[in-house]
Order: C-alpha cells, then sequence, then structure tokens
C-alpha cells in the first residue's frame, strides 16, 4: 500500500518534495523517485511495505529495457497466478517476490487492456511509456484507492491525495459551489467532481490517457453485460459463492507482514472473520470498537463471536471525551469535505488495530451488494403501492400522510409513517436522491448550483426499484463515502485495509442473483444469502438481529455529553464568518434539533463542514 504523485509538463522540482511529504502517512518505510531525461516527467512514490520487504519492490519501478516506468498504489490479489502464467508464456525471470514487478510485465507484455481484466485487487497506478510519451492513469473497478488529478493545457499533475495536489501549489483555491451541495445532500462529493473546480477525481474503472497534451478519459469496467441467471437456487447460490469467498479471502489474506481483521459482530464482519478462521492454521487477530451507550454498542456481539471463533481479540471503548480531543484532527484527515460521522470511530478502530497488525480485512460491501439497508425495502415498498394505486392516488395519499410528520418528533412509528408518505409521492427517478439524501434539497447554502452528477436517478425501467438502489449505492456510495472513509482513516495510521467482499469473482456472481432471493424474499430479511452462508460457521444466536450500522450515537452526544462543545458552532456571530453558508437556515434547524427532531446528520454537516474549512485555513475566503 502506497501513496503515488506525478508531474507531466513544468515540474517545479521545488514543490515534488511537499507533495511527497504529505503523502507520508501513506507509506513511510519508503520512497522514491523517477524523473525523465528532459526533466519534463516527475513521478514520486510513498511506500508501506507489506510484500516483498527487500529494496528491490521499490518505486517507481522501471522495466530492464528502460523504455516503461511503473508507479502504483495497491495490491494485485491473484499476482502469484499471474507471474506463474507470465513465466510460462514469456519466459520471464523477475527480479523479486512483488505483485508490483508482476503488474510492470504484465502491462508491458499484455498491454493495458488485457491486464485489466486479467488481474483481480485494488489498484490506483500510473504507466507511462518513455518512448511514445504515453501516460495512462488506472483506477480500481470500485474506487478502493483513490487518484485525483488536474489537467491544463500544459501539463498533467496528479496523486492519490487532494492535499499532496495542494502542496504543488498549482493548483487554483477556486472551490466548487456544485461540490458543496452535493456535500449537504450525500455528506461527500461524489466522482468526477472533487471540493476543488479545477480538480477531478479519476472515476473507478476508468482510465486516463494523456499524449501530447491530449487528454482522454475511458470506462475499462463495466458489470452492465452481466446477466441475472434465473436457474440459480438458494442452494446453489450458497454452496457456490461460499466457495468463491474461500478462494478471494485466502488470496487477501496474502502479507509479509502481520494482518488481522475488524470485527464489528455484523454479518459482512463475521463472514469475513469466519473464513479467515477457517482457512489459517493459527488464532487470527480481530479488533472491535464500543461505546457505552447500548443502543450503539455492538462489541458484545464481536466478543462472542470472537470466543466462538477462538480468535485473538482485542477491543476497545470509546467515549465523548475521545472525539472533542481527536475531532479536529479526523476531520482534517479527509482531504474533501466528509460528513459521516462513521469516519471517526473508523479511524480510532484503525488505529487501535495498528499497533499490531499492519494489514487489516473488513466486511465493508455487503450491503451494497446483497441487500443490507432498510431503503432497498423502503424502495420495494414505495415500487409496490405505486403500482397498485397508481400515481395520482400515491401522492394524495402521500401528501395525506404529512400530518404525521408533526407527530414524529417522539415517536419513531409516526416518523417511519411520515417518511413512508414522502416517499410514496416521490417520482420513480427521484426516489434515490429522496431517500438518501440528507438535507433533503434544502442545502443550507447562499449559492446556486449546477447538477453535475446528473446519473442519481433511478435509470432502467426493467429493474426492480431496489436493485437499482443497490447499483447507485456500488457506482457512487461506495466509492464516494464507505471506501473513502476507510481509505483516508487506515492510510492516516498507515494501515493497509482490504476488502475481500468487493472483489469482482464476488461482486460479478452477486448481480447473477434474483434481487428477491438477496432481500430474503417475504422474509424481508436483508442480506439473506450472506446470512444463509455464515450458518455455516456460527450459530444463528450470534447474528441474526436488526442491523445497527457502525455510526457514533451522535444524536444523544450532541444533545447531552458534546452539547456545550457543539453549541459553540450554532451561533450567529461564528455562522456569519463563513459566507457560503446560510446562518438563519441553520439556527432554524439546530433549535428544531434541540426540541427533539431528527436531525442530528444534519447538524453534523454543519459542524464537519466548519471543521474541516477552519483546518484547511480557508475560512473566510469569499471565492465560493
Amino acid at each position: 500500500m502506497c501513496g503515488i504523485a506525478g508531474w507531466i509538463g513544468n515540474v517545479d522540482f521545488n514543490k515534488t518534495n511537499f507533495m511527497l511529504n504529505v503523502l507520508e502517512p501513506r507509506g513511510p518505510d519508503a520512497f522514491g523517485e523517477w524523473v525523465s531525461k528532459n526533466r519534463k516527467v516527475w513521478f514520486g512514490h510513498r511506500r508501506l511495505k507489506i510484500l516483498d520487504l527487500s529494496d528491490i519492490a521499490n518505486q517507481p519501478m522501471t522495466s530492464k529495457c528502460n523504455r516503461y516506468v511503473l508507479c502504483y498504489n495497491g495490491e494485485i490479489y491473484n499476482y502469484k497466478t499471474l507471474k506463474k502464467k507470465l513465466q510460462k508464456e514469456y519466459d520471464i525471470i523477475f527480479n523479486g517476490e512483488s505483485d508490483t514487478e508482476v503488474l510492470l510485465y504484465a502491462l508491458i507484455v499484455w498491454g493495458i487492456d488485457k491486464t485489466l481484466k486479467e488481474i483481480k485487487g485494488m489498484y490506483a497506478f500510473v504507466f507511462y511509456d518513455i518512448l511514445n510519451e504515453i501516460t495512462t492513469l488506472v483506477r480500481d473497478p470500485f474506487g478502493i484507492k483513490p487518484l485525483y488529478y488536474y489537467f491544463d493545457d500544459t501539463e498533467l499533475i496528479f496523486a492519490s491525495d487532494l492535499d499532496s495536489l495542494r502542496a504543488s501549489e498549482h493548483i487554483f483555491e477556486d472551490y466548487n459551489t456544485d461540490a458543496l451541495h452535493y456535500y449537504f445532500k450525500y455528506l461527500c462529493t461524489p466522482h468526477p467532481k472533487t471540493i476543488l473546480k479545477n480538480v477531478n477525481k479519476l472515476s473507478p474503472g476508468s482510465k486516463l490517457i494523456y499524449n501530447n497534451k491530449n487528454l482522454k478519459v475511458f470506462n475499462f469496467y463495466s458489470n452492465k453485460s452481466i446477466k441475472k441467471n434465473r436457474d440459480l437456487t438458494l442452494g446453489n447460490i450458497v454452496t457456490k459463492l461460499d466457495d468463491i469467498l474461500k478462494e478471494v479471502i485466502d488470496e487477501h489474506m496474502a502479507s509479509d507482514v502481520s494482518y488481522g481483521a475488524f470485527l464489528s459482530g455484523g454479518i459482512d464482519s463475521s463472514l469475513v472473520v469466519s473464513i479467515m478462521q477457517s482457512i489459517s492454521k493459527k488464532p487470527i487477530k480481530t479488533f472491535s470498537i464500543g461505546f457505552l451507550e447500548n443502543n450503539n454498542d455492538e462489541s458484545i456481539f464481536a466478543e462472542k463471536t470472537a470466543n466462538y471463533l477462538k480468535t485473538k481479540h482485542y477491543q476497545k471503548t470509546i467515549i465523548p471525551k475521545d472525539i472533542k480531543n481527536s475531532i479536529s484532527r479526523i476531520i482534517g484527515i479527509h482531504d474533501e469535505p466528509f460528513s459521516d460521522n462513521s469516519s471517526i470511530p473508523t479511524y480510532f478502530l484503525c488505529d487501535f488495530a495498528k499497533k499490531y497488525i499492519t494489514v487489516a480485512l473488513s466486511g465493508d460491501g455487503g450491503d451494497e451488494l446483497f441487500g443490507g439497508y432498510p431503503r432497498y425495502f423502503w424502495a420495494s415498498r414505495i415500487q409496490k403501492w405505486q403500482k397498485v394505486l397508481g400515481m395520482p392516488v400515491s401522492k394524495s395519499l402521500g401528501s395525506s400522510l404529512d400530518y404525521f410528520k408533526h407527530l414524529s418528533k417522539h415517536n419513531r412509528f409516526f416518523e417511519q409513517v411520515s417518511r413512508f408518505g414522502r416517499y410514496l409521492k416521490t417520482e420513480r427517478d427521484e426516489v434515490y436522491p429522496k431517500i438518501i439524501s440528507c438535507w433533503d434539497g434544502e442545502a443550507p447554502l447562499r449559492v446556486s448550483y449546477n447538477n453535475f452528477l446528473g446519473n442519481d436517478k433511478l435509470r432502467f425501467p426493467n429493474n426492480s426499484w431496489s436493485e437499482e438502489m443497490m447499483l447507485m449505492d456500488q457506482k457512487h456510495y461506495l466509492s464516494d463515502d464507505i471506501l473513502t472513509k476507510v481509505d483516508r482513516m487506515s492510510m492516516a495510521v498507515s494501515l493497509e485495509a482490504r476488502v475481500p467482499l468487493l472483489d469482482t469473482r464476488v461482486s460479478e456472481f452477486s448481480i447473477r442473483i434474483d434481487n428477491e432471493i438477496k432481500l430474503g424474499g417475504n422474509l424481508n430479511m436483508g442480506k439473506f444469502i450472506l446470512r444463509e452462508i455464515l450458518s455455516n460457521y456460527l450459530p444463528r444466536k450470534l447474528y441474526e438481529r436488526p442491523k445497527s450500522g457502525f455510526g457514533l450515537p451522535i444524536e444523544k452526544w450532541l444533545r447531552n455529553d458534546l452539547r456545550t462543545w457543539s453549541e459553540g458552532f450554532f451561533n450567529l456571530k461564528r455562522l456569519q464568518n463563513y459566507p457560503q453558508l446560510d446562518d438563519k437556515k441553520i439556527m432554524i434547524k439546530w433549535k428544531s434539533f434541540l426540541d427533539g427532531n431528527d436531525l442530528y446528520r444534519e447538524m453534523w454537516s454543519i459542524i464537519s463542514l466548519m471543521i474541516w474549512l477552519d483546518n484547511k485555513g480557508i475560512k473566510n475566503q469569499n471565492n465560493y
């Protein structure tokens, strides 16, 4: 696992060291640079040693013929198989045992397109053809590893971290108001845009080709051609997927340094750990985070699961004081505004695990691939009701249910009724943003915006709404929220996080499964298939319970333990320091939150943004 950076054009070598310094947490073990003879091309690399700990595996790596250069961040999990294939077909003699060298020579002899079809892993890399002066940037299908880039008529600058690009001092600090609107909608910035107007994220499953000042971006990966297999029975699915997971997780356990796994006690992490332990000849190290608040604390289930599997389990409890003392640093780790509060326990979990291991496997991806979120069931219900009632009646009934909004403040049932009414009167193509969004189209900003995403709507009439939502989550929510959170928090402490459930062998098999089976049919049970597989490893009593999630008990803390601290953000005098924010609208929401309304995500998004702006030193800029 590493950090990469590059500059093509008028390279300012006084700034390249600063770019690499920003990336140091991603790769504290070694650094390297490559410069072209004409000094118009520079690549930099920071290395976290995982496979082949020798210096032979350091980067940037140059081919033996001195024509090609590779600068790479990630892991190729099937590299041993590919290495044997390359040796057999081309008699290649490898100098070391790294996946980097395998990737380099695969790109040389197979070409980029074939290599991308062959490799299984997480990656963001630059491959440079010195002779033809062709630069290719690539990012893995789910965007597990980040890659930002800046381009104008004269140069291309890229890095694993937006702050690394900012360190070049070549990027104009011109902030993207459209991105801010999306931040309040989704609590993050969806690709391909960033918080900076002139910087993009390379989208998941994309490659960028730069040659002779021309730049083009292509999608190299798509799962749209994968067809449903209606002949798959539940028994067939469970057996086949179990076999795939064993193969994938076994490859993900490859490491020349100590490794373990995150264990929340939920379905996904429990399944990953169960299979790891079934493969391993010694106890797997597992790690969990707990809270004193029972509603958010799953650590007791993690401990029971660990005891049953006989893992070597480590556990830490977080209290409000921990948050207050660390919040500025944690939010500042994000190179863009980010308000998913689960990044905070994720940071503490990564920091805790790093004391014992360097590689951690996680269960991320199970919800999006196998139907774990309640919104999938909401979508299914809405679709059925609108089909039965027709849209005019649905809108009328939905509007009448608005009455229950006034009764929902302290009553979960009325809150659910009110929410159902709000969704029931929503047109099909607006269902996804309506269900997933935070501020519900009322961003507290004084500036307008353009819809750059343009595709946050359900698009395929033949698909069920719930299935469409899963596909949308896989495309955006995973990359821009879940995986961003895990990458930033793990890399901040130099811990490599691996996500075996997002291996394309798993994701492509999931697409072939009928959606009704994923959702448990009439049982309405999220991740039904994963539950069935897990029953081969664990007693059901250890995991059959309502979904909890991995967020902080932030609603309770803001109203109680962190009340005084949070009130420091919600006063007109301080809010006026941020001219882009609508201070009056925010204060109305804050008072409504204190009055008992379910608005903690909205409040946390304001706090997070203000801290982020302060952290980046741009509080009083008026260029929004």
